[in-house]
């Protein structure tokens, strides 16, 4: 692995160098080679390659799809502050109303006026209170509540009632808020109907009043669901009341006032700034995906691309598109929102010919394989509100409708317009209030669409349609010499892209690129593949996921069947995914009828076969497999079973039993008996053009990602050829990169296996150097290839293809050799300050020793404790009466089941109080205070942000490495002070030499290394490193070799090093 010093030179400008450049883009990886080409454009050699390691724009499981923004967790810490300093100033102003109208006493501390003033109430009604137990603490402000209903109470006692009543005010929902999972929305509502309910059946008239009649002891006055017309309703009843009393204080200004101060909730915050810009109209904001022509948008485009196959009597079919009748019968149906649509408001294949009234023996197409497709959501869910009023409304009022139910925040504003405006009844108007129409927007503006649906309700495409509205899109412009940042595109789709992920991603390719053109120039061409995870959406990577996880189950069952009657204990994937299509297809060959036994099905006399060839389709998916008897798919010789069966008599036959496989797959093998039917048309409409398939992958990511390259070109194409049209920009589907790396045999270069690992950084240069060199010539010639090509033992086609120059694989392993991965590195000055848990103040206890030793005390709950903690529990009483709880459960192991169980404290009458958190002691943690007064508490500093390194000399004349750790909280506040971030003097002695943080690159032991984290002694730490090239997870990795001490690294002579995007390794100069 070369470690140079310094930068490789540039290369002179006067030399002019031809390449292709090959990217690998990932969610937290760019993989990058660079091809030389002849004049003549053919690759005869490999300048560089590299891998370039970033942080994913999203943190968590992406894979999976259970990632999250990375200010997720500080934008809901931020929201919760807020929550509590507004709830906070709220209370405040209704104190001092209170105060200055004379219905509380006065006193700056709200805490202590309260306190003082329920101890004065509990001593003039102790009578009539009949106990002075602790539970009285609790009822006493709801019985001041129930009191103020029928009875007149003093100033301070009704002051005290309203400012219990404004303490917690009930939830009331904001129709515009963020959408909430349909069960948590349930739940909060089916808590406020269980709530009304127990008060009609108690007879209480308001919500305190039902609380009051609650004994606190046995049941729990809090925790539970209200709704913020409750609050209202005993406002106004305690309000009437005491006016009647004292009509000087109550006056209609002053219950204006404080009404207002109680139950006002702030609007929220306009969130448009947000909504994406059209792709098409520049300025344009993109339009809500609820709007009735956003829902025709979506539809007309649909049903634009249906195909229907109609059979005739003698057998034949042909496929066609939808005639002009058709397609507006349809649009119209599925536009309408009406009983045609099942209760989702979608429809699938046989409602389409339902409503089209084709024979049921036709076939609907519904191009990507969904299953149902969407009709107009908003008018499905309107029309079941308004019923046959929606029909008498016209287009106009429609759309109104629409904006009111997007628009007006206040649901009992909307119900009022809805009865006044639309002449709904309550129960329908309440309903339009709860309704959910779609979120999100499409790609486009209003004003955009109103000039492309009069071309798509001409039965174009979107393609055509969007030609035809904007000819100038798409056109070239001025290439540009590097790629700009994101936010400086002239692109609206890059400028205003909104997922973080992609973000990430296209910024760290912009750097790189721009790395490799100084080094090289411009390239000629550019091929990129984007990984999976980036192309997808988290829906769909969730749905993925299931799938896999389902699939995995069905794998081990097979297993456990191979396992049972072929006694094979560690079976090969391929005889797995034997069995598997052996159950699909009922352990009877489709082809033949033969039928399968497992020793037939593992002997070879039944092969693994694609249902469309291999040579034709590239896809060796489950879904274009199923199995054949040997003999006979030798016979069948790479033709799809159309052409190989259709003229015979057993055709009927083969559909019969291939129409069987969705019993065992469901919608995979319906899929795959729809395989069998495919005429050479269909299946040369669908895989035409495979070169030209392979090298434009038209999803989300992978456009931007071509339109972010193409601004070095003034487009994909360049149009400045004077040759003719070049397509500049190539995005690879990926479906033959691993065919092809297996053919040159690139994956022994990382792995003398010969399998791919992805456990080291430059695999990612690997794939690069495939895409590179994924022609249209090579991939022409790995089709010819594929044709002839045959199973070998693992399953997989055996494809023969020449190395694209004689030393190509020698060269590949000699560059791979020499990639320096380069690690982004993150120290921006961002995070939590400090810990959430609040600790006391450092408590000195006296040892057995008769020394001071410091502990802290930290509460927590019962039930989340361990066996030493327990013992650790300050208060000596508590401690032997979880003890006995915890016996009483079953011992140590049991302690999580007193959760809801908790142990029981008698007070001094008996009354029984559960104890359900405690007061641990715990030794004296490193802790700092924050906040002052009464808001100051103890909290752990939380995470270090970097630490440096210095070296000092000793009165012994010995140097000496020394470290001093820096936590984030101390980095910010040298910020806020304007001081440098890293602080390179000490106190005179200390020479700095260098700092280090998460993610930066050392030279250690003759190798580049990451530094991971530090621990023990801040003074002198000891290390977690990782070599550069490791990209296994910290748990994978043994530490022996990678936990230097400080002095380890300082007798190595450790340096700290710069890594550039492209891998030149520089000295730090810290």
């Amino acid at each position: 692995m070369s470690h140079e010093m310094t930068s490789q030179p540039p290369v002179p400008p006067e030399t002019e160098v031809h390449y292709v450049l090959g990217i690998d883009l990932g969610t937290n990886s760019v993989g990058w080679a660079a091809v030389q080409l002849t004049k003549t454009g053919k690759p005869n050699g490999i300048l560089r390659v590299g891998s370039r390691i970033f942080s994913a724009g999203t943190e968590g499981d992406i894979t999976s799809g259970r990632d999250k923004s990375r200010n997720l967790e500080r934008r809901e810490a931020r929201q919760s502050r807020r929550m509590i300093e507004r709830r906070k100033r709220r209370k405040l102003k209704i104190f001092n109303m209170l105060q200055n109208a004379d219905l509380l006493p006065q006193g700056p501390e709200i805490h202590e006026v309260l306190t003082g003033l329920d101890r004065t109430i509990r001593e003039q009604y102790s009578a009539e209170l009949g106990q002075n137990g602790p539970d009285i603490n609790h009822r006493l402000p709801y019985l001041l509540r129930t009191w103020a209903l029928d009875r007149q109470l003093s100033p301070h006692e009704t002051g005290r009632a309203l400012y219990h009543l404004a303490q917690r005010r009930g939830f009331q929902s904001n129709r515009k808020a963020t959408p909430k999972k349909d069960e948590e929305i349930g739940k909060v509502k089916l808590g406020i109907l269980e709530l009304e309910q127990k008060m009609e059946e108690t007879g209480s008239r308001t919500l305190g009043e039902y609380f009051a009649s609650i004994d606190p002891v046995e049941e729990r006055i809090r925790q539970r669901w209200t709704s913020r017309a409750m609050y209202k309703v005993e406002f106004d009843a305690i309000w009437s009341v005491q006016s009647k009393y004292r009509p000087d204080i109550f006056t209609e200004d002053f219950r204006l006032g404080i009404s207002n101060a109680i139950f006002y909730q702030r609007p929220l915050k306009s969130q448009s700034g947000l909504i994406g810009q059209c792709e098409l109209e520049k300025g344009r904001k993109r339009a809500p995906r609820a709007l009735l022509e956003s829902q025709k948008f979506r539809i007309v485009q649909t049903v634009n691309n249906i195909r229907v196959r109609v059979v005739e009597s003698d057998g034949s079919y042909e496929t066609r598109r939808l005639t002009d009748d058709e397609r507006a019968l349809l649009i119209q149906a599925l536009d309408s929102g009406s009983g045609t649509l099942d209760k989702k408001g979608m429809v699938g294949p046989s409602g389409i010919k339902k409503i089209l009234k084709l024979p049921t023996n036709s076939k609907i197409n519904l191009g990507d394989d969904d299953a149902k497709i969407h009709g107009n959501i908003t008018a499905f869910r309107l029309r079941s509100i308004f019923e046959n009023k929606w029909d008498e409304l016209s287009q106009a009022e429609k759309c109104h409708v629409v904006e009111d139910v997007l628009t007006i925040e206040n649901s009992e504003a909307l119900v009022r317009r809805a009865e006044r405006v639309w002449k709904l009844s309550k129960s329908q108007a309440e309903q339009l209030a709860e309704c959910t129409l779609e979120p999100g927007y499409i790609s486009l503006s209003r004003q955009a669409l109103s000039k492309v649906m009069p071309h798509l309700e001409e039965g174009l495409t979107y393609a055509e349609a969007r030609y035809q509205a904007f000819p100038d899109i798409g056109k070239s412009v001025d290439s540009l010499d590097f790629l700009p940042p994101l936010d400086k595109s002239t692109l609206q789709s890059l400028a205003t892209i909104r997922n973080p992920v992609v973000t990430r991603s296209l910024t760290e390719l912009r750097k790189v690129v721009n790395s490799v053109i100084r080094e090289y120039g411009k390239p000629d061409f550019i091929r990129i593949e984007l990984a999976r995870d980036l192309k997808n959406s988290r829906k769909s990577r969730e749905e993925i996921t299931k799938k896999n996880a389902s699939n995995e189950k069905l794998r081990i069952a097979a297993k456990e069947r191979i396992l049972k009657e072929a006694g094979i204990m560690e079976p090969s994937r391929s005889d797995v995914e034997r069995v598997l299509l052996a159950e699909e297809c009922g352990w009877q060959c489709p082809y033949t009828g033969r039928v399968i036994s497992m020793t037939g099905l593992l002997g070879g006399e039944f092969e693994i076969e694609h249902i469309i060839p291999y040579s034709v389709s590239f896809d060796d998916s489950f879904a274009n497999k199923t199995l054949c008897y040997g003999q006979e798919n030798r016979r069948k010789n790479n033709r799809s079973p159309f052409d190989s069966y259709s003229h015979t008599a057993e055709w009927p036959n083969i559909l019969a039993r291939a129409e069987k496989f969705q019993v065992k797959t469901g919608r995979v093998g319906e899929r795959k008996a729809r395989r069998f039917q495919w005429t050479p048309t269909q299946v040369e409409e669908r895989y035409k053009d495979f070169s030209e398939r392979q090298l434009n992958d038209t999803r989300y990511a992978s456009r931007l990602a071509a339109d972010y390259l193409g601004l070095l070109y003034g487009g994909r194409v360049d149009s400045a050829e004077k040759t003719g049209m070049k397509r500049k920009i190539q995005v690879g589907q990926g479906q033959v990169t691993a065919r092809l790396r297996d053919a040159w045999d690139l994956n022994g270069i990382l792995n003398d296996g010969g399998v791919k690992t992805r456990e080291d950084n430059r695999h990612h240069s690997v794939d690069a150097i495939v895409i590179a060199l994924t022609s249209p010539g090579i991939l022409k010639e790995f089709s010819q290839q594929a044709q002839r090509a045959e199973y070998v033992k693992n399953g997989r086609l055996a494809v023969t293809i020449p190395p694209p120059w004689q030393s190509f694989t020698q060269q590949a392993r000699d560059a791979i050799g020499e990639v320096t991965v380069s690690h982004a590195v993150s120290a921006r000055v961002r995070g939590g300050l400090h810990e959430g848990t609040n600790y006391s103040p450092v408590i000195g206890e006296i040892g057995p020793d008769g020394l001071l030793r410091g502990t802290r005390h930290v509460r927590k709950k019962v039930f989340e404790l361990s066996w030493g903690q327990v013992e650790s529990i300050v208060d000596p009483k508590i401690r032997e009466i979880v003890k006995e709880k915890i016996e009483e459960i079953g011992g140590k192991s049991q302690i999580k089941k007193l959760d809801g169980n908790f142990p029981i404290l008698r007070a001094h009458n008996g009354v029984p109080i559960p104890v359900k958190r405690v007061r641990i002691s715990i030794p004296g943690t490193k802790v700092i205070a924050v906040g002052a007064g009464p808001r100051e508490r103890h909290v752990e500093p939380g995470s270090n942000h970097h630490i440096e390194i210095f070296e000092v000399q000793k009165p012994a004349g010995e140097i000496l490495w020394e470290a001093r750790v820096v936590t984030l909280l101390e980095a910010i506040q040298r910020r806020r002070l304007q001081q440098p971030i890293v602080d390179r003097e000490w106190d005179g002695q200390h020479r700095f030499l260098f700092s280090l943080t998460q993610g930066d690159t050392i030279r250690y032991n003759n190798d580049l290394w990451i530094v991971k984290t530090w621990m023990g002694d801040p003074s002198k730490p000891q290390f977690k490193l990782a070599l550069i090239q490791d990209a296994r997870l910290a748990g994978e990795i043994p530490l022996s070799g990678r936990q230097p001490s400080l002095s380890n690294l300082q007798k190595d002579g450790c340096k700290k090093l710069k890594i550039t995007p492209i891998g030149n390794v520089l000295a730090a100069n810290d």
